[in-house]
């Protein structure tokens, strides 16, 4: 048996999967089922900033404060390692709500989902990022720029993925990795992660199938389905700054984003790329 790549205890859920989940039977609900794969973490959305959003939002726990979300964290048993905004949460007149919002919960770390102010292969695209960056730290909040897939379209024969890594000041802000960009576009995921391992702060584990046409979303299938080579790609993240592994399964059916999880455990564990081995998750 080859030795595992993943802990258990560094594993944990992507929450805007479960959005659909938590609408129908409640956030507690939702979370003591995470807690039931034995996983130990969620990475949490800004509830507020997903309100109305055409993708689905959390329903009635939309509207919870940030104390009763840390309320049922606790409750549950998961802590959270950091919470997902949009870029507009962020902009002068919202962020210092965003970030009270954020310390409330117990977190103290900013995941940006993507940059919308600027072209990914421009100059400010980078400058924005920064900009988001310093205004967090100034506020005692970690950054963290999640790469969202435009960053693999090529610009001028390169990619902005890699002129964003290559230029990175990792005293100001680190990467979570999503591979999503690299498998619709055709990249190496673990290359990527593999040109500077303490680059990245996280990585969400979702896998996919490259479509032979460009599409404007790539959904996730559960892990072992798609197209990406796991245990390179894990074997990647050996000796990186990689804290955190959160399972996203954006599947295209919302009705089998649980299904979608719980093969993607079964995966981790029967292809011992995870230790302790999990326990089978129950579906309820």
């Amino acid at each position: 048996m080859r030795e595992a790549n993943v802990r258990v205890d560094q594993l944990g859920v992507q929450v805007h999967c479960l959005r659909h989940r938590i609408a129908a039977a409640g956030l507690q609900a939702a979370l003591d089922w995470v807690r039931q794969l034995c996983l130990s973490s969620i990475e949490l959305i800004s509830f507020p900033g997903c309100y109305g959003n055409r993708w689905g939002d959390f329903g009635a726990a939309t509207h919870l404060s940030p104390e009763r979300i840390r309320a049922a964290l606790s409750a549950s048993g998961l802590i959270c390692p950091g919470v997902m905004v949009g870029e507009a949460e962020l902009s002068s007149d919202r962020i210092d709500a965003t970030l009270d919002w954020i310390g409330a919960i117990g977190s103290h770390r900013v995941v940006l989902t993507a940059v919308h102010s600027a072209p990914t292969g421009a100059p400010q695209f980078l400058d924005r990022v920064y900009a988001h960056a310093h205004r967090c730290l100034r506020a005692g909040f970690q950054f963290v720029l999640h790469t969202q897939p435009e960053l693999w379209v090529p610009v001028q024969g390169q990619r902005p993925a890699e002129r964003l890594l290559a230029a990175l000041d990792t005293s100001v802000l680190r990467l979570e990795f999503d591979p999503t960009g690299a498998i619709q576009f055709g990249a190496d995921p673990a290359e990527y992660l593999r040109q500077r391992p303490q680059a990245f702060y996280a990585m969400h584990l979702r896998d996919g199938t490259r479509p032979v046409n460009p599409v404007p979303y790539l959904p996730a299938e559960a892990l072992g389905a798609g197209g990406v080579d796991w245990e390179d790609l894990l074997s990647a993240t050996k000796g990186s700054g990689i804290e955190w592994f959160f399972l996203e399964m954006e599947v295209a059916d919302p009705e089998t984003t649980l299904s979608a999880l719980a093969r993607s455990l079964a995966f981790l564990r029967n292809h011992d790329l995870m230790a302790p081995p999990c326990a089978s998750p129950g579906m309820t």
